[in-house]
């Protein structure tokens, strides 16, 4: 994808994420577990903006320090904190946090020149991107992709739910 194809997916992904909300009340976003899951809704917009702010602060690092790579992240053990976390805090600052995240996250794509996006390099940020890319070096503009795709299959999620409610 190109700069502006991203930076078009990210805001139109953002606006599906926040349609397949609407008609949800504060305890269906809080309280329920989606089926074949052990998320609730906020679970999942709490993961969404983690695994954002966390690639936007390896893709900075790499940026400030390319020869350093940043430490290789167990993405499952990181998940359960996370959700942890985001079930401490208020949906309202959650969904405040979602807004911030994904704004920074446009900001810094808008910013990244085309070698630092399509240049391929030894990051992996989690070891699940590790698997996905057999190890392979990879792109910014690759994670970048990756992390739209989490956000669309969870987005997903949250609309085949509301579909199965409404049947």
């Amino acid at each position: 994808m190109t700069r502006d194809d991203l930076l078009a997916a990210f805001g139109d992904e953002h606006h599906r994420l926040l349609y397949a909300l609407d008609g949800l009340d504060y305890n269906q976003i809080t309280r329920v577990t989606l089926p074949d899951s052990d998320f609730t809704v906020q679970d999942i917009l709490g993961d969404i903006v983690a695994w954002e702010e966390h690639v936007a602060g390896v893709i900075c690092h790499l940026l400030s320090n390319p020869q350093e790579p940043s430490p290789l992240l167990d993405h499952k053990a990181w998940r359960a904190e996370q959700v942890a976390l985001c079930r401490r805090r208020p949906l309202a600052e959650v969904m405040s946090q979602m807004y911030r995240v994904r704004q920074e996250t446009c900001a810094l794509v808008a910013e990244l020149t085309d070698e630092q996006m399509y240049t391929p390099r030894q990051m992996w940020i989690s070891d699940r991107v590790k698997s996905a890319c057999g190890g392979k070096p990879i792109t910014i503009a690759e994670i970048l992709e990756m992390m739209l795709r989490d956000c669309q299959t969870h987005r997903q999620t949250i609309e085949k739910w509301q579909a199965e409610r409404h049947a």
